[in-house]
């Protein structure tokens, strides 16, 4: 059988079916591969002579080639993930993938983003147990449907620090593009994205569809490898007590012991040196294997 696009090239584009790796002399069904593109009008021929085991020809062969349109692409809202770290001095961007959103007036999009931005560390605690239980309900005995965190709104509409905007969609609302989301201040982020077209699609109902992430955005960081260097987030906080402006300590981790090898007449060990203040301890740890003797 031959998948034919008549609409991609003035040819065609042709899609071969896929063989199996132990065909067999009978088969109950044929698969192409893809992708197929969105929208396109597609062509299905059969070879000549084609007929079922029994020798006897297709009842509806005068169909053939059978003419058949793809879908629309299903929309996309996604994030890289359930939380990420972002460097300001990069340009303070979170990520997000989409397609096929709803258009607006213009060329855009009118899905929306919204956020609300935490410094305070009790804040940030309360947000990410917060946001955790509400992406992971519990189980409800007893009911018909249970809680489902697609269907809710996490950010209240009231809130103060809240700030919503449409989604960027340079590209059109229809366009699979990856946008980057300014996130311009340092501290914790909540990013919840609604799109009608989404829960329409996803849930099979006519209410948005709701997506959730949140962003550390930093000022700031350094990590080195060995001496544990990992500076703080900002590039100063105020003094709880004297107001100024001090810079953020950094915090230094212990350095992992160094491992080598030491050899000697009846074999070889493995001996690791450990920072214990301002001499070193070395541990001796059993030998890992013995020469042979003789």
């Amino acid at each position: 059988m031959t998948l034919k696009d008549s609409a991609s090239t003035p040819k065609g584009k042709i899609y071969r079916q896929r063989k199996d790796e132990h065909p067999e002399a009978m088969d109950d069904g044929i698969e192409f591969s893809g992708p197929f593109p969105a929208n396109a009008s597609l062509s299905l021929s059969l070879p000549k002579q084609f007929s079922d085991d029994k020798g006897r020809d297709l009842v509806n062969a005068a169909r053939f080639p059978l003419q058949f349109k793809t879908g629309d692409l299903p929309p996309m809202i996604k994030f890289a993930g359930n939380f990420g770290i972002i460097e300001r001095v990069a340009g303070g961007l979170l990520p997000i993938t989409l397609r096929n959103l709803e258009p607006d007036m213009g060329t855009g999009t009118a899905a929306k983003v919204r956020w609300i931005r935490l410094s305070d560390d009790a804040e940030i605690l309360h947000w990410q147990k917060q946001l955790h239980q509400f992406d992971n309900p519990p189980y409800v005995p007893n009911v018909a449907q249970q809680p489902d965190p697609r269907r809710s709104r996490l950010l209240p509409e009231k809130s103060p620090r809240l700030v919503e905007r449409t989604l960027p969609k340079p590209n059109g609302a229809q366009a699979f593009e990856v946008i980057g989301l300014p996130l311009e201040r340092p501290g914790f982020y909540v990013v919840e994205a609604e799109s009608q077209r989404l829960g329409k699609a996803l849930l099979d109902d006519n209410r948005p569809m709701y997506v959730r992430s949140s962003a550390l955005v930093q000022s700031r960081s350094a990590f080195q490898m060995g001496a544990g260097l990992i500076a703080g987030l900002g590039d100063s906080t105020r003094s709880r007590h004297a107001g100024r402006r001090r810079p953020h300590r950094s915090a230094r981790l212990p350095r992992p012991p160094v491992c080598r090898i030491e050899h000697r007449h009846t074999g070889h060990g493995l001996v690791a040196e450990k920072p214990a203040g301002p001499k070193r301890q070395r541990i001796r740890l059993p030998a890992v294997c013995q020469r042979a003797q003789g």
